[in-house]
């Protein structure tokens, strides 16, 4: 009975959807092994990228934890957190305990993405359902960038432990909610900017009330809830951070750390195509379309990585409007928040990585009304497939200028401004609907 109450809360488009996940999978796995013969060098470029799959990043999840099954120790070239190392790590270990290969790995990365696809469709859908949102928004999933990286590397996992903290805030179930926050920043470092708006979010709900509700509840269970939360968060970045360096050593906790700090400006960054940066594989310097020192390229790399933190300042703007909000408003502004944090992170970032589409995507989908963002996430879509991996692999020759490249660059960097842009008018309508006009941004006329 309670199963079939469970998948009751699930419209019946979810399955169909979870279907062509499922189709997707299979052909995700089989389809690169009908262009190539197994012996053929699966670790060559012409091989291992095309329009269809991408295999480079998994290669690079494969090989990164090649020092451990050699010679037992920690490689010094890890850019990732613990937990993402620890993942590599026991999955390359279950490949090679039964007897695979590297092609092995591949398909099995491919199918554990996709059964992470079908999850995240189903967390989005009761999120929606919270927020009275139409299920056919969650279609956003099956754009060609999204659908491309969803499988050809491990955001997806990211996105969904994120859309369960989210569902789980929105519940009011804090510790589950922080829970897969944490696990999100041991993943991946980005979710770090989300921390003071779930602080904030949760601190409102404990002493706060809703407007017009005519009452302010302070319960002593909700507090204790939110304290075991917080409580659950800091002990899953510890643990996690004291078993790396258990497992192998201090070094493998302080090392990505310090790699990512002093990563150079890379190319396919907005910042690159501006001032120049290196191709990341090889680190050769090429100049972008205005020259600029090294010394001023690290001046201007450190102003737009001050600029990717610029809306978190405006916390507290927000936290004076929450006593003025129904619980639907703040729930729709929290979320709103939460996308815009994130594509200006993405922004302003001086190292381009095309999956981070699926990061902030759903995310601006979810709450907002607006057409002409919807119409901006679409085209955004569109040429960050275009652009990867055409600029990438398949467009790069050494040697040749970048032209092509900085040009893709700027428009799509072009359009992903005009994303923040449309999102922080509809902040600032609702907030002040005289400082752009009398009509909602839901309807864009």
């Amino acid at each position: 009975m309670k199963v079939t109450q469970f998948f009751y809360k699930f419209p019946r488009l979810f399955f169909w959807q979870a279907a062509i996940v499922l189709f997707l999978t299979v052909f995700v796995i089989i389809a690169p092994y009908a262009s190539f013969l197994r012996f053929a060098n699966i670790f060559d470029n012409t091989n291992a990228v095309s329009f269809f799959h991408d295999h480079v990043d998994i290669l690079y999840y494969y090989d990164v934890v090649d020092d451990f099954f050699v010679e037992g120790s920690y490689p010094p070239a890890n850019t990732y957190p613990p937990l993402t190392y620890l993942a590599f790590l026991f999955l390359r270990f279950v490949v090679e305990f039964f007897g695979g290969s590297v092609y092995d790995y591949i398909m099995i990365f491919h199918a554990l993405m996709g059964v992470c696809l079908i999850l995240a469709l189903g967390v989005f859908h009761r999120i929606l359902r919270i927020l009275g949102r139409s299920p056919l928004l969650s279609w956003f999933f099956f754009l060609p960038s999204f659908l491309y990286f969803t499988f050809s590397r491990f955001d997806i996992l990211v996105l969904l432990f994120l859309l369960l903290s989210i569902f789980f805030l929105l519940e009011k179930k804090y510790i589950p909610a922080l829970t897969f926050l944490a696990l999100t920043f041991v993943l991946k470092w980005f979710t770090v900017v989300l921390v003071p708006f779930f602080f904030i979010y949760i601190l409102f709900d404990i002493g706060g009330g809703v407007a017009g509700a005519g009452t302010v509840q302070k319960d002593s269970t909700i507090i204790r809830r939110a304290l075991h939360g917080w409580g659950f968060f800091g002990g899953i970045i510890v643990l996690t951070h004291v078993a790396m360096a258990g497992f192998l050593g201090f070094a493998a906790v302080y090392q990505p750390y310090v790699l990512q700090l002093g990563r150079l400006v890379e190319i396919g960054s907005f910042l690159a195509s501006l001032i120049g940066g290196v191709f990341y594989t090889d680190y050769e310097i090429f100049s972008g379309l205005i020259r600029v020192s090294p010394l001023g390229r690290w001046v201007v790399g450190m102003i737009f990585t001050l600029a990717q933190f610029f809306p978190v300042f405006f916390i507290l703007l927000w936290a004076k409007r929450l006593p003025k909000l129904s619980d639907k408003a703040r729930r729709q502004e929290f979320l709103l928040w939460v996308g815009l944090l994130i594509a200006n992170f993405v922004f302003w970032n001086r190292v381009y990585s095309p999956q981070w589409i699926i990061w902030f995507l759903p995310l601006l989908v979810l709450p907002s009304g607006s057409r002409r963002l919807w119409i901006g996430l679409v085209v955004y879509d569109l040429l960050n497939y275009t652009f990867f991996p055409y600029g990438f692999f398949l467009g790069y020759q050494p040697g040749e200028p970048f032209i092509l490249l900085h040009a893709l660059s700027l428009v799509r960097s072009l359009i992903l401004f005009i994303i923040i842009v449309l999102t922080v008018r509809e902040l600032l309508w609702r907030s002040n609907g005289h400082f752009l006009s009398n009509t909602s941004p839901s309807h864009d006329s």
